[in-house]
């Protein structure tokens, strides 16, 4: 009942007829390697077509005493000017000398179903394109990802993909598993904030955006003639995998048609660690009825799906990090106990809430890196009222313990001196807390308490400041092993109360960490304009150099808001990703009955952390390579350059790098 059949495709596309392709592996051929320019790595034509090979190798002429090969003339043929002909579907190469160079070319002549590569960080929604590709390159323990357009030119109902063989040449290769995706679109209306920066100058147009990423068995596609629908691939690399150039084969089926795709990997001597070194984290929407067929969800259900549907998904994509749900202050249970010999009393708390919400992460995500607690306080950030959740303040500053309505508030204009009551509860609360997290061990040695950190107020400015420095000192006072993480908004918080500062990517540069305090990064919907971020409509590119920003400003860790916030677009994700915030923003999963999709967005997030640790690595041989490397994309937190072609390339570079050093 939760199968959906698609109806959305992009416009008739104008091919070329000659495409780049990747480059040959060394050891697919006995003869030396290609040597060829970046932009022409091979040439597709169908049965019958003609390409003029000369023209696509020397647009500008002059050169003279060529000689061309194929290796196969029953696949493809080639004349003495270079006219390349189609003969039968299938992969083979020609070798064409110069006088100066020899240059080998893979040629492929396509079947009625066949494939394209393009790269993965491109999004396709143009009406035209020109795929430029090469041999993927990635570390051991990364992701290799391909993307590739599935065309049929005489339609195709509910084709079926299938990895037929991934192996260096002259072995069994390796096992992988792919996951493989439909790419499925979107609409995404523009949404931009004059505040926070307004449209983007690069910002893409169209009627529809692919995204969501759809389980092959979830999804049912259609392909009509002259139209094509994206797939998604993505081989795991493991740790073991002996290194060199592997070929790979895939193969797509309808009825009694197919087609195939030759691709290659280059897996570099170079290992990911084991451990990722950024600290991701986007906070969950209380609300999951989108995963349950509109219904209502409640705590019990609420914590199945994140444990069983939620994390297992994202987890795989770098979220090591999470934001408690229902273990805060106010849901501790609380009494008064008299010491029957000073008769002085003591407010205990009951910390059960805390057992259950973060022994379910550690189970469900064993490399948990760290627990962000919610705010205790919430306020009007413009007029500096504040509220402490869980206490009732009378108008001359008296206390009342209510645990009869849960969450009792009431507002209280800004201090910067915390009353002697709200002291006392403050106090005996952070204390009993501090204990007891310091109780429960994890298994590297380390204790609850080392992964804990404590938000005071979301987001303070410049007004909330004085309150924020008042309750934060307050709370040190008697529990000086709490630590505090805010995403901020001013400078004027006390450097040696907050641990952890999170100015947003916008202000990173002008306000950094101080002293001894460690830096985080924070998006949501800002910034927005040039800034790196991850809204729809915007090059995929700058989602994945957000975490070189990272690497830039030295974040270990970074936080977004919006992983499940599926309300802000009226729960209807797929028909608009807008809603309250700009599409991209309220969430980067998108919904099904009792699970969850990844996106491309989420995807490239995934690589970009793995970006930061291979820069990490370099930063341990050489700072200054690491920074020259870095430099070359993110100049400074509003500068980048996001050509993907160059991106490539410094990728191959860095790796390169790594596996000579």
């Amino acid at each position: 009942m939760h199968k959906m059949i698609s109806n959305i495709f992009l416009t008739a596309i104008s091919l070329p007829l000659i495409l780049s392709c990747d480059a040959l592996s060394e050891k697919e051929y006995s003869t030396p390697p290609a040597i060829f320019p970046e932009e022409v790595k091979g040439i597709s034509v169908k049965a019958g077509e003609t390409a003029d090979l000369y023209r696509m190798l020397f647009p500008s002429g002059g050169e003279s005493d060529i000689s061309y090969q194929t290796e196969n003339p029953d696949i493809i043929s080639v004349d003495d000017d270079g006219t390349v002909t189609g003969i039968a579907p299938g992969y083979t190469a020609i070798t064409v000398t110069t006088a100066r160079n020899t240059y080998r070319i893979q040629a492929h002549v396509r079947d009625r179903i066949y494939m394209q590569m393009l790269d993965a960080l491109t999004k396709p929604v143009a009406a035209s394109y020109s795929p430029a590709y090469d041999t993927l390159a990635v570390a051991r323990g990364e992701t290799a990802t391909l993307q590739l357009l599935v065309f049929a030119d005489d339609g195709a109902d509910n084709p079926k993909p299938e990895l037929v063989s991934f192996a260096p040449e002259g072995t069994e290769g390796i096992t992988v598993n792919p996951e493989m995706h439909w790419e499925r679109y979107v609409k995404c209306s523009p949404k931009w904030d004059s505040w926070a920066g307004g449209a983007p100058s690069d910002e893409i147009f169209a009627d529809t955006y692919p995204d969501p990423l759809m389980p092959l068995d979830k999804w049912d596609v259609r392909i009509t003639p002259g139209q094509y629908v994206p797939l998604w691939v993505e081989f795991h690399i493991p740790h073991s995998a002996t290194p060199g150039v592997y070929r790979g084969e895939m193969k797509v089926s309808s009825g009694t048609e197919s087609g195939t795709y030759i691709f290659f990997v280059r897996i570099y001597n170079v290992d990911l660690p084991e451990k990722q070194g950024l600290k991701v984290v986007n906070w969950m929407s209380g609300n999951l009825s989108a995963m349950n067929d509109g219904n209502g969800v409640d705590m019990y259900l609420r914590y199945d799906l994140v444990m069983n549907s939620i994390i297992p998904v994202i987890r795989e994509y770098g979220q090591n990090s999470f934001q408690l749900m229902y273990a805060n202050m106010s849901a501790c249970s609380r009494w008064i106990e008299t010491d029957p010999e000073t008769e002085k009393q003591k407010l205990i708390f009951d910390f059960n809430w805390f057992e259950k919400e973060i022994g379910m992460f550690l189970e469900a995500c064993p490399e948990l890196q760290m627990l962000h607690a919610q705010p205790i306080s919430s306020g009007n950030r413009s007029t500096g009222e504040i509220r402490l959740s869980g206490l009732i303040l009378d108008g001359d500053g008296k206390i009342t313990v209510d645990d009869s309505n849960g969450i009792p508030l009431k507002g209280y204009p800004v201090f910067d001196e915390v009353p002697r009551e709200v002291e006392m509860l403050l106090g005996a609360y952070f204390s009993q807390l501090q204990e007891y997290l310091a109780s429960h061990k994890l298994p590297d040695g380390r204790t609850w308490l080392d992964i804990y950190t404590q938000s005071i107020a979301d987001e303070p400015t410049d007004i909330v400041a004085p309150a924020w420095n008042a309750i934060a000192g307050c709370i040190k006072k008697h529990a000086p092993g709490i630590k505090f993480m805010e995403p901020i908004e001013t400078d004027k918080i006390e450097p040696d109360l907050l641990d952890y500062p999170c100015p947003t990517l916008g202000a990173i540069a002008g306000n950094p960490a101080r002293g001894n305090q460690i830096q985080y990064m924070y998006t949501c919907m800002q910034p927005q304009g040039d800034y790196a971020n991850r809204f729809i409509r915007m090059p995929l590119i700058k989602t994945r150099i957000t975490h070189w920003v990272n690497y830039r400003y030295d974040a270990v860790g970074y936080l977004h808001w919006g992983l499940t916030y599926w309300e802000g677009a009226d729960y209807k994700p797929y028909e608009d990703v807008t809603g309250t915030y700009p599409g991209g923003d309220m969430f980067i999963v998108y919904p099904g009955y009792r699970e969850i999709y990844p996106s491309i967005r989420l995807s490239a997030m995934r690589d970009g952390i793995n970006d930061y640790d291979l820069l990490k690595m370099v930063e341990e041989i050489s700072p200054e390579m690491a920074d020259e490397f870095c430099g070359r994309v993110v100049q400074n937190n509003a500068t980048y350059n996001t050509d993907v072609a160059s991106f490539r390339k410094l990728r191959k570079d860095i790796l390169e790098y790594l596996e000579s050093h």
